[in-house]
């Protein structure tokens, strides 16, 4: 979470004394997809963040995952424009307002699968492993392959994975509850975040849960 309070920055300072010294860190990120990204007080935050992330670690650049408000906000205070989703032609505009600014994108395709399954099964709860299913917000990783190698400017993009770990249908009550340990695989310019391992149970009146449904439940939640 993108915050300049006390615990929220040495949450930052604990990450990078962590982290600085393995050599598959190239990007420090210090938010995702912020509601305060777009404003001022977005802006104050992220140069206090920053300001730290200076202090222990020189080396490297500062980004952050924007899935709006490119070009507000935050925008002019990180090294390297992160781009979540929407339209190349949003990236083309920000890019034509800011030719000289670095981009990279921090959260491109997100597809779900079901390892070792090669047909959808809405009875069974399982989807196929072959990069065809996306939730409503994601493109499918073929797509955006495309639209990134067709911009020198932008760094390379960094799918946005999800691991569920295990799913355990039981009954209770007459209900099934899905027990999931789920875990968010930061990718090389997400560091800030990470999510840790937790359990979520959720439960429903129909005899499965497919992976699709339990992403969708997730990512509204939250």
């Amino acid at each position: 979470m993108m915050s300049s309070s006390s615990e929220g920055l040495e949450q930052l300072e604990t990450m990078i004394r962590r982290d600085r010294n393995h050599p598959s860190v190239i990007i420090w990120s210090i938010g995702n997809e912020e509601d305060l990204q777009g404003s001022d007080t977005g802006a104050r935050i992220a140069k206090s963040m920053k300001r730290l992330v200076r202090q222990f670690d020189s080396t490297r650049p500062v980004t952050e995952a924007m899935n709006d408000d490119w070009g507000k906000g935050l925008s002019a205070v990180v090294d390297v424009q992160g781009f979540n989703y929407h339209s190349a032609e949003q990236m083309d505009a920000f890019h034509r307002q800011s030719p000289k600014q670095p981009t990279i994108g921090t959260e491109t395709a997100s597809t779900v699968c079901t390892r070792g399954i090669y047909q959808n099964d809405q009875q069974a709860g399982y989807v196929s492993a072959y990069d065809l299913n996306i939730p409503p917000w994601a493109q499918l990783a073929e797509n955006w392959w495309s639209v990134y190698a067709e911009r020198p400017w932008v760094a390379g993009d960094l799918p946005g994975p999800a691991l569920i770990i295990a799913a355990s249908p039981r009954r209770t009550s007459g209900h099934v509850s899905t027990l999931i340990s789920a875990s968010w695989i930061p990718a090389a310019s997400q560091g800030q975040f990470s999510l840790l391992p937790g359990t979520v149970e959720r439960q429903s009146s129909s005899p499965s849960t497919s992976a699709l449904e339990l992403g969708w439940q997730r990512e509204a939640r939250d």
